[in-house]
Formats: structure tokens, C-alpha cells, sequence
């Protein structure tokens, strides 16, 4: 009996890499099995990420109100980031964004399409990471940058949360996402640009930032023409709930990640299966309870010893993978780096 020693460090890939044996391959005798004994990793993953698809999210602004101006008509917030000029559009009809006032940087993760013009709906594309719903929000507001502290020199600095115009925040007690998209202010008696959280035709609420905020119901919104000629139905959160701004359930921040695979591919062994996998190649399942950030200490009291399949011949590469319970792999940033023991049991070892 012996052990392997892994360990992820300048891996570029924390949850799906390769060890390399070329320069001494390993060699299994017919009868040995393997093990999982333990591991230590950091709880880095990723729970919003274009591999878990629910890296996008939709914003509609509707103008000022005319009779609220000066001057009448229909205007926006200032801040909102344009339409990029000479830009040409995405697939969706959505063009990138710039900042007229460049004292606000510009990202090239936010789309806008404004073909309707009383509505712009923007599109932000949210950079792969480890979020908290204070974590989201930031992003979302230092990209529209109507909240950003203008007295501030620091210029993604923002706003007291009373001065808002657009703030999603965690309600403490059941972890429910409130959305603070007020559009009258009573002690002016003018208007805002109202706000809303909307998904495009055939949008996927179980596999979509939906569900990241808790947001399990939508509904058609009463204006399809969100797209010049073509006619498009919407779906609003604002016409779907009352009017408290509460998410009807408790955020999903985990994205339905209820517990984690260690993989071993390649037919190595006869192990278990997940809900949507056909190969046995599951060495071992545990549940995420380390804090975001915080170190994972992964152990078993007995360990569990799997036929090995890939006898008398030579293994030049063992191919790891980290999944959820349903096969998706949680991405390169799953830990800071990554260190495992695996046990084999050789023919004839008590």
C-alpha cells in the first residue's frame, strides 16, 4: 500500500489539470484499487461564470419624464454610458458602451440597446468570479455609474445608500436580494429613471443570474418593441412581484452547487456517477462548508477502495476534474492551490 501525493501548484487550471508520470509511469497490477484519502483546498469557486451561464444581466431604463425637465422631451441620467460611435452590434442587437464624461472609465463588458426611444436595455456581461451580492452590485454600479460619488476623487467610490438610484442588496435576516430601483423622488416631486431587472425571448430561469438573485418568477413586460422592427417579448422583474423590491425566495449564491466531485477521466477505475454523467470516474463527493476564501480541509474517516481499471499497462497522466453534483466543471479558480492524497491498494495488502 502507498500513496500519491497531489498537488496543483503552477497549474494554470486549479480544477481541471493534469499530473504528469511520463518520467515514471504508473503501472497497476490486476486486483488494485484507489482510494481517496484527503485534501486541502481553498473554497475559491466561482459562482457566477460564462460556464455556469449566468453570467448576464439585463437592465432597462426608461427616460426621464418630459413634463420633469426643463426643457421637455425625453432625456437620460447623464452618467449612463451611449452607445459606442462607429460600434457595430453583438448578435442580440446589442451595441458597446462609452461614457461621454471620461472621468469614468469605459468597460468593454457593458452593451447597450436603445432602438426604442423612451427604453435603453442594457446588457452587462459580469467578469467570471467569487461574488457577494455587495460584490455584484459594485459591478453592476461602477459600469451605468449613475451612483458613483462625483465629490469623490476616487472614482469608483459610491454613493450612500440612501442617494441610490439603482442598488441591489442583501435583505440579513432570510438572505433575500432586495432591489432598490425607486424612480419618484417625493421630496422633489421628480422623477428618476425607472429601472428594472429584465430577460430576453426563451431566457432560462433555472440556469441564469435569476436565480443567483432569487428571482423565480417573471412576467411579460407590456412594451415588446425592444428591438427596432423585430418584435420581442421581455420578461420584467418589476411586473412580476409588489412593490417592496423583494426577491419572492432566498438568493442561490452557490448557482444550485450543493455539493463537489473529485474526477479522476479516463476509465481508471470503477467509481460513482453523477445525474447527468455516464462514466464511473468519480473518486469522491463532499459538501462545500468553508467560508468564501477560507481554506477546506477534506478528509474521510474510513476510506473507500474502488477497483482499478486500467491494469498492466502504463498510466503516463492522471486527468482531474472538479465538478458540482450534475458534471459542471466550477472552473479554473476553484482554489488558491490544491493538495491531495490518494492511497493505492496494491494485490495482497491487508
Amino acid at each position: 500500500m502507498y500513496n500519491l501525493y497531489i498537488n496543483t501548484t503552477g497549474s494554470n487550471n486549479k480544477g481541471s489539470f493534469k499530473i504528469d508520470y511520463r518520467n515514471k509511469p504508473l503501472n497497476f497490477d490486476e486486483g488494485t484499487k484507489i482510494a481517496f484519502n484527503n485534501m486541502l483546498m481553498y473554497n475559491s469557486i466561482n459562482n457566477i461564470s460564462q460556464n455556469l451561464g449566468n453570467n448576464v444581466l439585463y437592465i432597462l431604463v426608461e427616460a426621464y419624464d418630459g413634463s420633469y425637465t426643463s426643457t421637455g422631451g425625453l432625456t437620460y441620467h447623464p452618467n449612463l454610458p451611449t452607445k459606442k460611435s462607429g460600434s457595430s452590434p453583438d448578435s442580440e442587437g446589442f451595441y458597446p458602451c462609452e461614457h461621454i464624461q471620461k472621468q469614468y472609465p469605459d468597460f468593454d463588458d457593458i452593451f447597450l440597446n436603445d432602438q426604442v426611444d423612451s427604453k435603453r436595455i442594457y446588457k452587462i456581461v459580469i467578469p467570471d468570479g467569487q461574488y457577494s451580492i455587495e460584490a455584484l452590485d459594485e459591478a453592476i454600479a461602477v459600469r451605468l455609474a449613475i451612483d458613483i460619488d462625483r465629490g469623490s476623487e476616487v472614482w469608483h467610490n459610491l454613493k450612500d445608500d440612501n442617494s441610490r438610484e439603482f442598488m441591489i442588496t442583501a435583505e440579513p435576516t432570510y438572505g433575500k436580494v432586495r432591489f432598490m430601483i425607486d424612480n419618484y423622488l417625493y421630496a422633489t416631486n421628480t422623477y428618476r429613471p425607472k429601472f428594472d431587472i429584465v430577460f430576453p425571448p426563451n431566457f432560462d430561469l433555472e440556469n441564469s443570474i435569476a436565480k443567483f438573485l432569487g428571482i423565480h418568477t417573471m412576467t411579460s413586460h407590456p412594451s415588446s418593441t425592444f428591438n427596432g422592427a423585430t418584435l420581442q417579448t421581455w420578461y420584467s422583474f418589476n411586473e412580476s412581484g409588489d412593490d417592496s423590491g423583494l426577491a419572492l425566495t432566498k438568493a442561490d449564491v452557490n448557482n444550485g452547487i450543493t455539493s463537489l466531485n473529485v474526477r479522476v477521466m479516463g476509465g481508471l477505475f470503477n467509481g460513482g456517477y453523477d445525474s447527468l454523467s455516464h462514466e464511473s470516474d468519480i473518486l469522491h463527493s463532499f459538501n462545500i462548508t468553508a467560508s468564501p476564501g477560507y481554506p477546506q480541509d477534506v478528509s474521510v474517516n474510513t476510506l473507500v477502495f474502488l477497483d482499478v481499471l486500467a491494469v498492466n499497462r502504463p498510466i503516463n497522466y492522471l486527468d482531474f476534474r472538479i465538478t458540482d453534483q450534475n458534471g459542471r466543471e466550477i472552473g479554473t479558480d476553484i482554489t488558491e492551490d490544491l493538495s491531495m492524497v490518494i492511497t493505492i491498494k496494491e494485490p495482497g495488502d491487508n
